[in-house]
């Protein structure tokens, strides 16, 4: 398989962006526009100009929560396309990435996850976290609980 159908195409990359994904990436795609000429490259991600991130199987898979990626939400089809499970009529994507990445496009256009949560920002609220990592030999067990603030 070429490395370019390996992440995520330009076109699902764009949508992802427009979204407000912000999550590093391995590679990336470097964009030319030259006398109404448009040529993409995969590159190594660098904070360069025009670059464009392009997110493996493995990166969309740590954006998506545990329980919608372990259902498979995409599957082949007969002619080597790629749809989604809960969707089969609204598109087909090439690679399995691309239909990973509109996945996720439509996990947080439905509210199912946030920006935030993909982008790595922890959010603070007035909760108690429930568990403790290691015991408080003094016996004062709230010291270890981590307090997060709204």
């Amino acid at each position: 398989m070429k490395p370019e159908q390996q992440v995520t195409s330009v076109k699902v990359s764009t949508e992802l962006l427009a979204l407000g994904i912000k999550k590093k990436s391995q590679k990336g795609w470097k964009i030319w526009h030259r006398e109404k000429i448009y040529h993409a490259e995969l590159r190594d991600y660098s904070i360069m100009s025009g670059m464009l991130r392009a997110y493996s199987l493995s990166e969309l898979g740590e954006m998506i929560p545990f329980g919608s990626f372990s259902a498979n939400p995409v599957a082949k089809i007969h002619n080597g396309m790629w749809v989604l499970r809960s969707e089969p009529k609204a598109g087909a994507w090439d690679t399995q990435v691309d239909a990973m990445g509109w996945y996720l496009y439509k996990l947080v256009k439905t509210g199912e996850v946030s920006i935030d949560q993909i982008n790595g920002i922890i959010v603070k609220s007035k909760l108690v976290a429930s568990g403790q990592e290691t015991p408080d030999p003094t016996g004062d067990n709230l010291s270890n609980r981590t307090i997060i603030e709204s």
